[in-house]
């Protein structure tokens, strides 16, 4: 399993539109990454920093999972521009991008 993190850092001027992004810019990542491995999407939304004087260092993160990495890059090289295209609608900030393979265990 692969999860691609899009991380939005929280700055003094940041605009991040929460409602816009849930109802318009996700209905379009999951159409252009429908029949894709992609099995579930999750969105945070940063409330408070574990140290009250200090802000959220990020205003949203959100994780993509896909059963196979192939999956995101073939769809970002043939659409991204629509998504990315999107990001002005919702955010002002650029965000962060990380892939991570996701290893679970139990005790």
């Amino acid at each position: 399993m692969f999860r691609v993190v899009f991380l939005y850092p929280k700055t003094s001027n940041s605009r991040f539109d929460l409602d816009y992004y849930q109802h318009h810019h996700l209905p379009l990542v999951r159409e252009i990454f429908k029949d894709s491995s992609l099995v579930k999407i999750e969105v945070d939304e940063g409330l408070a920093n574990a140290f009250p004087d200090q802000s959220v260092p990020f205003v949203s993160i959100s994780y993509f999972h896909f059963e196979n990495i192939e999956d995101f890059q073939l769809r970002m090289a043939q659409r991204g521009g629509e998504i990315m295209g999107d990001m002005p609608n919702y955010t002002n900030v650029q965000p962060m991008i990380q892939i991570d393979r996701v290893a679970s265990w139990s005790h």
